[in-house]
């Protein structure tokens, strides 16, 4: 009741929702009116009111702050932290929420700051959706000092703020206005954060007497139409008789500065994915009775296969690894092989088909063609057999080679073929084509040097150059198993997980886009991808995850590759993705006709599609080859057949009988996508575990025992007895990717120096070195930035910054700090005022070394040919001005100042950089460069090098404001600022440091960079 008249529960006490207007002289009475959720927000008794006299910006201010309170019970949390408790709020984001039971999600944090909620993960462990609006509450008993003290509130939406049994502080509801057009945000009066959804601050005086007490934030984040982001939820102070800001902590305050807030704000970071990786690991072991069982059954069904025989080591051979005696088998079968006569075709033909052909025409099978046997010529590609036996008229290959068309003749590229390789390919075609196998000299490489070896060993595993401390570690160790024990560690390191995250990305099209989703865009499914692999979760599991697609679709779980966005047949882009990369069959073709070069039928792909949907899937019109294609084509019989109408009706059945049996109906299966996972993982489907120890094989040695790897069809494996050992290796141990990369690893073979040529075919790949690889664009970003001790310099990357629209529409991937991290930043409109400088000149480093900023379809290989762009990014990019300048960013500038003598300094940077120490006219070229000046380099007696921390720029340009014509400007001001890099430290005297920058750009640039070992 208010003055007599009742107020029908909507003047809320928390002071929340607007209100009749009040006086001094008001009366205001206190009765049933406070029932449900209302005497929830009261806590209990209620000593006295605050009367509320004015607004100021939209923040209700309080006339007179004597609300006493009964505070709720705080959370448990580690001595000297703040409990954090999230709740699912049912009350909106503009009143107080009932009571609870339990909450979501309960962590604790160093301080009275929130900067991100952590996941939400349900009972298996999977990520779910965060939606609607959530209540937080940070709560922990703190001793102020006493005195009279100054507070500072800060939180997104409606949030106070309770010391013991008093509310001082209360922040309205945030004000959504969804305008492109609207102002630029004015900037908050203390330092540093980034606002959304508003973000209103309250400041208050607070007389403390020095006793403990409780202290409470409760705030509402999110709304039902956007995200759920908190932004910032915390609580600065400055105490009587100091002049600086702090955030209040049980424990240590932190200074409220741009550095200490970023330093706390990553110190959390960390915590917080710990946590997360704790909780995730306990609620998967929890289900690990049915995984058990199916594993159990696995091993039972591998045992009971006819035993394979290990080859027996031959003299020489001294690995206890069978994948060496496997390897070494088919070399000596090689080798003793009788040479036949010359005849024209090994001394004239395959030289040429070699030279010319293979490299499109081989593995790659451009156009459908491979030309590196008898039956794949005969079979032909695209444009039907390459050549008819005895007639060189009738030999689509010979007319091609010797046409005059630019636009027909091949090879397409370089000089075309000579007259006399004309008349030797017309010779052989007459003479029937025969094929032989030419008889190849092998000859078996030497061991890696040891740094050489840790170079690729980590590059592999961990997908970064290893430190100086950790090669002098492996150097000084002298233990004979210490190669064994390393490679255990890296396949647990954390950082192991970062460098595979990327290649699933690839094979599995993850394909999100910060605004607005176009063509098969996908959800941000990266987050599970990371944390299956962080868990080294059983590759069988991770499979039927995503084909059920658990967790939620925009929070980073796997229900994120449901999705297809703009697809006619969503399921069906699936399908095709499912079967490249489990099963080795390309289905791509198979989406609009059965595949003409392929065994595959468009059914095939239906009828998975409809094991995802759950229910029959019909063939949309727009999937399907129009009839009218083949009546223009009359008489001429076409490749490509049509056996689905349009609008045909396709069952949930396992079309690859094949490969597995069919299941009949099971009633462990709620649906038929459970069925068709079970179908692709267990052991029975011997190609599922074939194909992914070829996956990982082909990653380790540059190509695969099948190739492409992605497409097995009429392709034989070049080891078909050390990839089913392999195989059923990977089965018995649970479907373990570490244990089958470690076997990998632990092979003399792997150890080698490199081959620089892959082999053509199948017949001709022995293994008995990895191919030379090069760096992958991901491998290259992170080693460079590990390795110069540079920030990840990104922005923030989304482009609704205030949290104001929803996941569909606009994505927050946070801040990246590995390269897998990264996302298309196209805006589709192209407008500048959008650019993020900083986050684009990593992508476009990337790009040119083959990463795909929109990866609308499955890829195993990716073109990562040299080119003119690479060189240039390297040589002139802000990537490479943050990597070779000795600014305070970077940790090159204490190695710099650290030296002893510019001969140590030169040793240094080699081992940094390249994993090996310099040669002797490396080692003296570079020193004569850093010699002169090295002794008076300090600008400064004794100086001290404080590495500074990125603290990213508060961003005042978001999707609500971006039309507003001062974005632009604001916007050419941000980038001309970005482009010119970080201001190079006075710590170093001009002159030596730039010729020390020089040097650091030559070993950077250096070819030797481009390669793994």
């Amino acid at each position: 009741w208010l003055d007599g008249k009742a107020t029908g529960g909507k003047w809320d006490l928390g002071g929340a929702t607007k209100r009749p207007p009040v006086t001094d002289e008001d009366e205001i009475w206190i009765g049933s009116a406070l029932g449900g959720s209302q005497s929830s927000s009261l806590r209990g008794a209620v000593a006295s009111i605050a009367l509320y006299r004015h607004t100021v910006d939209g923040i209700e201010t309080a006339y007179e702050a004597n609300l006493k309170l009964s505070p709720p019970k705080i959370a448990a949390a580690p001595p000297g932290r703040v409990s954090v408790e999230i709740f699912l709020a049912d009350s909106g984001r503009k009143e107080w929420p009932g009571e609870f039971d339990q909450p979501l999600r309960t962590v604790d944090a160093g301080a009275f700051a929130l900067f991100r909620l952590p996941p939400t993960y349900g009972e298996d462990g999977e990520r779910r959706e965060q939606s609607g609006v959530y209540f937080v509450r940070l709560a922990a008993q703190v001793q102020l000092p006493r005195g009279e003290h100054q507070l500072r509130m800060r939180a997104p939406g409606m949030a106070r703020l309770t010391i013991g049994s008093n509310e001082l502080a209360l922040l309205g509801p945030a004000k959504i206005v969804r305008d492109a057009h609207g102002p630029l945000r004015t900037r908050p009066s203390l330092p540093y954060l980034r606002p959304r959804m508003g973000t209103y601050e309250n400041e208050v005086t607070y007389r403390s007497d020095g006793k403990p007490a409780p202290i409470i934030i409760e705030a509402l984040v999110g709304d039902p139409g956007g995200k759920i982001e908190v932004g910032e939820i915390l609580l600065a102070a400055k105490f009587e008789g100091t002049d600086r800001w702090q955030l209040l902590s049980p424990r240590h305050m932190i200074p409220f500065t741009p550095d200490a807030v970023e330093a706390y704000k990553q110190r959390e970071r960390d915590h917080q994915k710990d946590l997360n990786t704790s909780l995730r690991r306990s609620m998967i072991s929890g289900t690990a009775e049915h995984w058990e069982k199916r594993h159990a059954h696995a091993k039972a069904y591998i045992e009971a296969l006819p035993p394979l025989k290990i080859p027996q080591p031959v003299q020489g051979d001294h690995s206890s690894n069978p994948i060496d005696h496997f390897l070494h088998a088919k070399i000596n079968t090689a080798r003793a092989r009788t040479p036949k006569a010359d005849s024209q075709f090994l001394r004239e033909v395959h030289p040429l088909l070699e030279e010319h052909c293979f490299r499109c025409h081989g593995e790659k099978r451009k156009g459908g063609l491979r030309l590196n046997s008898r039956p794949a010529i005969l079979k032909g590609g695209d444009s039907g057999p390459a050549l008819v036996p005895g007639d060189p008229a009738a030999s689509e290959l010979l007319t091609r080679v010797t046409s005059h068309d630019k636009e027909e003749r091949m090879p397409p590229k370089g000089e075309p073929l000579t007259v006399e390789e004309h008349a030797s390919l017309r010779m052989w075609i007459e003479q029937g084509a025969p094929w032989e196998d030419p008889v190849i000299a092998i000859t078996i490489p030497g061991d890696l040097e040891e740094r050489a070896f840790l170079r690729r060993l980590y590059l592999d595993t961990v997908g970064v150059f290893p430190t100086p401390d950790e090669v002098k570690t492996w150097l000084d160790c002298d233990d004979p198993d210490k190669g064994g024990e390393l490679i255990d560690k890296l396949l647990a390191d954390p950082r192991h997980a970062d460098h595979w995250v990327s290649y699933w990305q690839d094979v599995l099209a993850e394909n999100p886009r910060l605004v607005k989703p176009t063509l098969n865009n996908t959800g941000p499914f990266r987050f599970w991808i990371h944390e299956a692999l962080l868990d080294n979760k059983p590759f069988d599991r991770f499979v039927t995850e995503l084909v059920t697609f658990a967790g939620g679709t925009y929070s980073g779980g796997a229900g994120g590759f449901r999705l297809a966005t703009q697809n006619d047949v969503p399921m069906a882009a699936k399908a095709h993705v499912i079967g490249t990369a489990f099963l080795g069959l390309e289905l791509k073709c198979a989406r609009c006709h059965d595949a003409p070069f392929h065994s595959l039928r468009q059914e095939d792909l239906f009828s998975v599609a409809a094991m995802l949907k759950g229910s029959a899937l019909k063939v949309p019109s727009t999937s399907t080859v129009p009839r009218e294609f083949f009546a223009k084509l009359g008489a001429r019989e076409s490749r490509i057949k049509v056996t689905l109408d349009a609008n045909t009706p396709v069952k949930p059945a396992w079309p690859f009988s094949e490969l597995a049996p069919t299941l009949e109906s099971d009633p462990q299966f709620s649906s038929s996508a459970e069925r068709l996972a079970y179908q692709l993982t267990r052991a029975e489907n011997r190609r599922f575990a074939r194909v992914i120890v070829n996956r990982l094989w082909k990653r380790y040695f540059g190509q695969g025992f099948v190739e492409p790897a992605g497409d097995w069809e009429s392709n034989e494996p070049s080891h078909p007895e050390l990839l089913d050992y392999l195989a059923r290796e990977f089965v018995s141990n649970n479907y373990d990717l570490r244990h089958l990369s470690k076997s990998i690893l632990s092979s003399e073979a792997y150890r080698r120096l490199p081959r620089t040529r892959p082999a053509p075919s199948s017949r001709s790949r022995f293994f008995e070195a990895p191919l030379q690889r090069r760096l992958s664009a991901e491998q290259l970003v992170d080693s460079l930035f590990a390795a110069t001790g540079t920030p990840f310099f990104a922005e923030e990357l989304t482009l609704d910054i205030e949290g104001w629209y929803p996941n569909k529409n606009f994505l927050n991937m946070g801040h990246p700090r590995r390269a897998w991290e990264l996302i298309s930043l196209s805006t589709e409109r192209d407008r500048p005022s959008l650019t993020l400088p900083l986050a684009q000149s990593i992508v476009s480093f990337m790009e040119a070394y083959g990463w795909r900023a929109n990866r609308a379809e499955p890829l195993t290989d990716r073109a990562n040919d040299p080119n003119v762009l690479q060189a240039g990014m390297v040589a002139n990019s802000l990537l490479g001005t943050w990597w070779t300048r000795l600014s305070d960013y970077s940790e090159l500038t204490r190695v710099a100042m650290e030296a002893k003598s510019a001969r140590e300094l030169v040793d240094e940077l080699y081992l940094r950089l390249l994993t090996r120490d310099p040669s002797a006219p490396e080692r003296k070229a570079l020193h004569a460069l850093l010699a002169p000046g090295f002794d008076s380099r300090l600008t400064a007696t004794d100086p001290v090098f404080q590495k500074k921390l990125f603290v990213p720029a508060v961003r005042d340009i978001s999707w609500r404001n971006h039309l507003n014509p001062e974005a632009n400007k604001l916007a050419v001001e941000i980038e001309n600022m970005a482009i010119k890099g970080p201001p190079p430290t006075d710590l170093l005297t001009p002159g030596w440091r730039e010729r020390l920058e020089d040097a650091i750009w030559s070993l950077i640039n250096s070819p030797e960079m481009q390669f793994i070992p």
